[in-house]
């Protein structure tokens, strides 16, 4: 696997900030990845590109954009293979550093000036942490700053690092260049063994201390980003418009149903539930069928004598609405929870992932029925 960008690359990073005016935008990983595992490699990072450059660059721009990203984070190989769950498919799934990667290429896909990463190297072995840093490091040469919260790196990593920030109970201890941050602990007069990592002796110094005891005057140049509000007219310029949003979470949707047996088979079950209980509701009673309220000549009911079939009938068709809204919840809150609300916080719009979701289901069930 390739620690850094791939160096026949077509198209730089920065090429972008010409059709895309601002690039302040902040794209975040979080600790836990979370890509849907029934669409590919590919699928999941093409469809955030699609949502969060949509509003100013055509699709093939973006598709090119995309093929890029992934060309030079070292996972072409996978592209086209299912993401898949590390916890459940037993070997089938991508493996954790393809995990990290993909989860910096969804980040990535808004082209963003700055990356802010929560533990990349978490749950990973000492070889894909320095495979997934030095790609960070990469990263940061192509104009983009790179913001991670890291613990107890190896030294290979220690030495990648430009800036560094130590922090013991929310306290800044120290914040300058990494390659200053022995001397200045040695100034307080600290011992640094000759085999040691100096990132695991600062560690162990910072747990000694209940609070800062110096500060660190040198304090590195950062990268101005622009105000929050400016950020957010930014991000609402760029991205596709709520209708397009909502065909591409369709899109989406559509083509996890066909990948997912299991869940196709509830929705069945749960669709002839609600035609059960929908048939029910206008089903008569003694000849007798309740029909409204009329207008004229402002009799109060129909001349229907069943009176009690108005509560039957609104609370059969209050079940069967909640049966229709199941399977879409049960998706997004549950299996999908996360990544809805990834997805939300990056700019993507939740009541299209949601509609989109719906129309998805009952689109596949209706093409079961189908003549």
């Amino acid at each position: 696997m390739a620690g850094e960008l791939n160096p026949q690359s077509k198209v730089p990073f920065h090429n972008l900030e010409q059709e895309l005016r601002l690039r302040d935008l902040i794209g975040f990983v979080p600790q836990h990845d979370t890509v849907l595992p029934d669409i590919t490699v590919r699928e999941n990072i093409l469809y955030s590109g699609r949502v969060l450059l949509g509003g100013q660059l055509p699709d093939e721009k973006i598709q090119e954009y995309i093929d890029f990203l992934i060309s030079s984070l070292g996972i072409k190989y996978i592209r086209d293979q299912l993401v898949g769950d590390l916890l459940k498919e037993r070997g089938r799934a991508i493996s954790g550093g393809e995990f990290k990667r993909v989860s910096i290429a969804l980040a990535l896909a808004a082209a963003p000036r700055v990356l802010v990463l929560d533990e990349p190297t978490s749950g990973l072995d000492s070889t894909a942490a320095y495979s997934v840093m030095k790609l960070l490091h990469s990263i940061s040469r192509q104009g983009i700053m790179v913001v991670c919260v890291i613990h107890q790196p190896r030294v290979e990593i220690f030495r990648l690092l430009d800036d560094v920030m130590t922090l013991n109970a929310g306290i800044q201890v120290y914040l300058g260049k990494a390659a200053e941050a022995q001397l200045f602990f040695e100034q307080l007069g600290h011992n640094f063994p000759a085999t040691s990592n100096p990132a695991d002796v600062i560690l162990d110094v910072l747990l000694h201390y209940s609070h800062a005891p110096h500060w660190k005057e040198n304090q590195p140049s950062g990268i101005g980003i622009a105000d929050p509000t400016t950020l957010i007219e930014v991000m609402k310029k760029r991205r596709a418009p709520w209708p397009r949003q909502l065909w591409l979470a369709f899109c989406r949707s559509i083509i996890q149903q066909s990948r997912q047996t299991t869940g196709l088979a509830l929705e069945i079950v749960s669709s002839a539930v609600i035609g059960l209980m929908i048939g029910l509701a206008a089903f008569e009673s003694r000849g007798q069928f309740f029909q409204g309220i009329y207008h004229y000549p402002f009799d109060l009911l129909s001349s229907a004598v069943e009176y009690r079939l108005i509560a039957e009938q609104g609370l059969l068709c209050c079940l069967a609405i909640a049966c229709a809204a199941g399977p879409p919840g049960v998706k997004i809150f549950g299996e999908e929870k996360l990544t809805f609300y990834r997805e939300s916080q990056c700019g993507h719009s939740r009541s299209a992932y949601f509609l989109g979701k719906n129309l998805a289901v009952y689109t596949a069930l209706g093409s079961l029925y189908r003549p």
